[in-house]
């Protein structure tokens, strides 16, 4: 059915382009401000403009399409990087047995995460103790 619509407005493009060429034979003249000038039919200038219309409409949708790819895959990332994160501090909070230093687990912690994040997450362990159990 998509194929008969395509066939269908094809012929019915053709057919006005047609007309409108024969309802405007004369060609246009076009000047230009370098002082130079040429002359057109109705139908070429119609095309060329609809040609250029139709690109910069796909190029519009091509850039919205690819911001929201970039937008899709920096939010991926950052969602990754958080759950990696969280999934290193359950680790480090749970290698805090009864025996456990705070300090070691801070160094745990000290190889995955920035520095102001360890040292701030580090402390929250190191106040409340290890965990009793």
């Amino acid at each position: 059915m998509k194929f008969f619509f395509w066939v269908v407005t094809l012929i019915a493009a053709i057919v006005a382009a047609v007309v409108f060429s024969d309802l405007n034979p004369d060609p246009i003249t076009l000047r230009f401000p370098a002082q130079s000038s040429t002359k057109v039919s109705p139908i070429t200038l119609v095309l060329v403009c609809v040609t250029f219309g139709a690109l910069a409409v796909t190029l519009l949708v091509w850039i919205r399409e690819i911001r929201a790819l970039i937008l899709n895959w920096r939010s991926s990332r950052q969602r990754k990087r958080e759950e990696r994160v969280e999934a290193y501090y359950a680790d480090g909070v749970l290698a805090l047995g009864p025996r456990a230093e705070p300090h070691w687990c801070v160094d745990v912690l000290g190889k995955y995460l920035p520095e102001g994040e360890t040292l701030q997450r580090g402390d929250q362990v190191a106040s409340q103790g290890p965990p009793t159990g």
